[in-house]
């Protein structure tokens, strides 16, 4: 377009001057500036310029063809007549070909300039303006760039199409990107490969594949380089192999496999797909191996968990004299993440300040992630703190490396201060913020980040669906849990192992099992994290034979190589069912490096089991080891000493003193009114201690009073202090101190009330166990979630305020989990009638009057959400639980 402008302006030159134009326009062809210059030095001598337009436009093009931007516009400021669309498209162009965000707002501004000098744009004006709004991600300006073609333009030729295809790929805005293909009524092999990226730059690889297949089968266009590329690397998961192979075929065919670009792609395809042999084998092959190939070989196995051969393919790659690239060194620095080899990470982040990539963002944040992957979280701190303007990426980053070493605490710190500066989240910030509350078991910080997901407008995909149903499920709030993972549009493996994992570890074993088999039928692979929940669930439900089952077809079925901690699961699977003999076979046939953790899974069942003998067995096993965890030594030195071998006991003590092992303190804590109260095993901090431990005290006097109290004393346990009146004889004190502390407002109100209603006349009414008066017709009761009791709302309430357990049982009280099929926002009023027993309770003359004529009185039963129980187990378990003493409880 600009080279045809310029020849019809070079008509009216003079013929001395025409060949001196000629000149510049092959100088520009060329991108020659130095002769450039000096034609332009000799034209403002003779007096030519600024007023000869045909020069202005054709050195203002040179220019712009050579980037210098800054000459071209102080040429373009100097030109005296500019009332022609030409000299504004290139320079606008060439603003937005440079593609940094600076240099595409001037080009947006010369738009604008361009609009209020009553000049009308071009179709080509529009090629830059899109480009422009693309770097800018600026969907506004696109848009209305948009409305003035179809408005002022008759017609655009396939370029103008081609990048207003693109701005809109570029925003994800397929529907309007795929519009604008459609009433394309010429379409070229860039047009084809810039739908087929925008679709693979949003995971669709199917879609990509369903318009590469479109072009071929319309036939208009050569299967080029660019369209291959641009379809392989839509191909991202296994489940596109056979697609990628398939291109692959293709580009053999059509001569392109040896291509570097094409080559790299296939590369990078396998990688991603899981096919490492396969991408070997086109690396081993290609004739020229540039950076960008062995960056992808690197890349793809830094992906798929080989740091070590990345390792040694950089080291490789190093030998040949090839500079890497900063893509390259963030595929190693990966690597390094992935094996936890921090020494040589330290090699390569030394290598890349020689190389002056230190301070680029993408750089900055790989080194970042290595250090925290690795465990060096203040390295990575400090890194993150030279930054003067971190991205969001790196903002992630730093996040997801406190979570990972478990400092959940400055991972939220780091949000909130985020959330200061008014840095937006992103899907995998908000992912990382939510794995932090799923650790911290923090069911209110976790409902909080749920309405920051609202706020800023995500929906339930993946990865925001699975890390919130994740939450959810480690926070026992299975009916929350199962609300997000039934609402989420596409529920990838992740989603089903959070759910399943969800109904296993709090005793639904059943439904998680039969979940699984719904997994399967709706064609999700199992990885082997499901099948760790899977095991779980059999070992909660001491289903031995099934578990068997599923370890075996794991690896026979789903070609799932046994890990560790399917093995840790098969024996506990065995040890819970006292199948110790067995468990012991089975740890010494394994095929697999286990070290210390299958003997300590047996040592444990043998102490459950009383099998002494085996248990002395696996504790020495992990004596040889070198265990160096607190728990073995004790839990042998107890065995020994119920078996009588003292001189063991000895010994045991006297390895684990020179070994250095130090037992741990334990710890509990509990969340009141915002803040939350910590207790160590034998620490003494706690500014409200004593009236704590005068509240257990108490607590240990009541229960010593109820003669149904019988505690059950177990050797293995240490005891409390005989003749210490400070120290209650609580097996726990220090749980027992955060369970004196109480539950917040809004948790005491989230537990159910129900009302009561008794059968008219016919037996004395049931009391409540904290004020011991009678329970009356249509009063509100609350039912504790865990044991069933019921008391005064007021009664119970003052009681919870101070305390975290059942004044009846001593059960913690936890919000009740409902069925997960059930909806969360129902309110059920559920009736409690309690039915007469006819051998204590006299007959009223209406019963008698009944019975004369033959009536039929239907059996009364209590209901207990969706759980009916016979009069009998209500009543008997009423009676069981009242409070045998005559004094009231006090609530001091």
């Amino acid at each position: 377009m600009v080279r045809d402008a310029l020849m019809n302006h070079a008509v009216a030159l003079p013929p001395q001057s025409r060949h001196l134009f000629v000149g510049l326009r092959l100088l520009t062809e060329q991108k020659n500036i130095y002769p450039g210059k000096c034609i332009h030095s000799h034209l403002l001598k003779i007096g030519i310029l600024p007023t000869c337009a045909p020069f202005s436009i054709g050195l203002l093009n040179l220019y712009v063809k050579c980037h210098l931007i800054s000459d071209a516009h102080r040429l373009f400021d100097e030109m005296p007549l500019k009332h022609e669309a030409v000299p504004w498209n290139i320079l606008i162009n060439g603003y937005s070909q440079l593609g940094l965000s600076r240099h595409s707002f001037s080009a947006l501004q010369l738009f604008k300039e361009m609009l209020q000098s009553s000049i009308l744009p071009e179709s080509h004006t529009f090629a830059g303006v899109f480009s422009a709004s693309a770097v800018l991600e600026d969907a506004v300006m696109a848009q209305q760039a948009h409305a003035f073609v179809v408005k002022l333009c008759d017609y655009c030729d396939v370029f103008v199409y081609s990048s207003m295809l693109n701005v809109y790929c570029k925003f994800g805005s397929l529907g309007e990107g795929r519009k604008v293909f459609d009433e394309m009524s010429e379409r070229n092999s860039i047009t084809w490969s810039t739908l087929i990226s925008g679709y693979a730059s949003q995971r669709l690889g199917s879609e990509a594949f369903d318009v590469f297949r479109a072009m071929i089968f319309q036939g208009q266009e050569v299967v080029n380089e660019f369209v291959l590329t641009s379809v392989l690397s839509a191909f991202t998961s296994p489940d596109y192999l056979i697609m990628g192979n398939q291109i692959h075929s293709l580009a053999i065919k059509n001569g392109c496999s040896q291509i570097a670009s094409v080559g790299n792609a296939v590369i990078t395809m396998y990688a991603k797909c899981g096919s490492l042999k396969d991408a070997v084998c086109v690396f081993e092959l290609s004739p020229d191996k540039n950076e960008i190939t062995w960056s992808a070989m690197i890349t793809g196995h830094a992906q798929m968990g080989a740091g070590e051969k990345a390792q040694a393919l950089f080291k490789e790659m190093h030998s040949f004299a090839m500079k890497p690239s900063k893509f390259t060194l963030v595929g190693v620095l990966n690597a390094c993440s992935d094996s936890e080899e921090i020494a040589v990470g330290r090699q390569v982040h030394a290598y890349l300040v020689k190389l002056g990539f230190e301070f680029q963002m993408y750089i900055m944040t790989a080194l970042i992630y290595m250090y925290a992957k690795c465990g060096f979280i203040v390295d990575a701190q400090r890194g993150f703190d030279t930054l003067d303007e971190a991205d969001l990426v790196l903002w992630t980053s730093m996040i997801g490396g406190y979570v990972q070493n478990g400092d959940n605490e400055s991972a939220f710190g780091l949000y909130y201060r985020m959330q200061r500066q008014g840095i937006p989240p992103n899907e995998l910030t908000l992912a990382s913020v939510l794995k932090a509350c799923s650790s911290l078991s923090a069911l209110e910080q976790g409902k909080q980040m749920h309405a920051h997901v609202v706020k800023n407008g995500f929906t339930l995909e993946v990865p925001i669906g699975s890390a919130l149903s994740t939450m959810y499920a480690k926070c026992g709030s299975l009916n929350d849990c199962h609300s997000v993972f039934r609402r989420m549009p596409a529920r990838d493996v992740v989603s089903w192992n959070a759910m399943i994992s969800g109904l296993s570890h709090h005793g639904r074993g059943t439904e998680a099992l039969d979940l699984f088999e719904e997994m399967l039928l709706e064609g999700v692979k199992p990885d082997y994290v499901t099948f760790v929940n899977i095991l779980s669930a059999c070992s909660h439900m001491g289903l031995v034979d099934r578990g068997r089952e599923y370890f075996q077809l794991m690896s026979q079925k789903f070609c799932i190589p046994p890990r560790l901690e399917h093995y840790a699961c098969m024996v506990d699977i065995l040890g819970r069912a006292g199948k110790l003999q067995e468990a012991n076979e089975f740890i010494e046939s394994a095929t697999i490096d286990h070290g210390l953790c299958l003997w300590r899974i047996l040592l444990s069942a043998c102490r459950n089991h009383r099998n002494y003998e085996l248990g002395a067995y696996a504790g020495e096993k992990l004596m040889e080891l070198g265990s160096k965890e607190s728990s073995a030594y004790v839990l042998l030195s107890s065995i020994y000493s119920a078996l009588g071998r003292l001189d063991d006991v000895t010994r045991v003590r006297r390895m684990m003193s020179s070994r250095g092992v130090n037992k741990d303190p334990g710890c509990s804590w509990i969340e009141l009114k915002n803040q939350v109260h910590v207790f160590v095993a034998g620490e003494l901090l706690h500014p409200e201690m004593k009236g704590i431990r005068e509240e257990l005290s108490r607590f240990s006097t009541v229960m010593k009073d109820d003669e149904l109290y019988q505690p059950k004393y177990d050797p293995y346990c240490t005891r409390a202090r005989s003749g210490d009146a400070e120290y209650p004889p609580a097996g726990n004190q220090w749980q027992s101190a955060a369970a004196a502390i109480g539950l917040e407002e809004a948790a005491i109100r989230s537990i159910a009330v129900r009302r009561y209603r008794r059968a008219e006349g016919l037996i004395e009414a049931a009391e409540c166990a904290v004020c011991l008066s009678e329970f009356e017709e249509e009063e509100r009761l609350r039912l504790l979630p865990k044991c069933g009791h019921a008391f005064h709302v007021p009664c119970i309430d003052a009681w919870l305020k101070s305390h975290s357990n059942c004044p009846l049982c001593r059960a913690a009280v936890v919000a009740a989990s409902p069925p997960v099929d059930s909806d969360p926002c129902e309110l059920r009023e559920v009736i409690v009638v309690v039915e007469e027993e006819e051998q204590e309770v006299p007959k009223s003359p209406n019963r008698n009057a009944e019975e004369e004529n033959g009536a039929r009185r239907m059996r009364r039963s209590v209901s207990l959400g969706d759980v009916r129980v016979s009069k009998g187990d209500f009543g008997d378990d009423l009676g069981r639980n009242r409070c045998r003493s005559s004094r009231g409880l006090n609530f001091a």
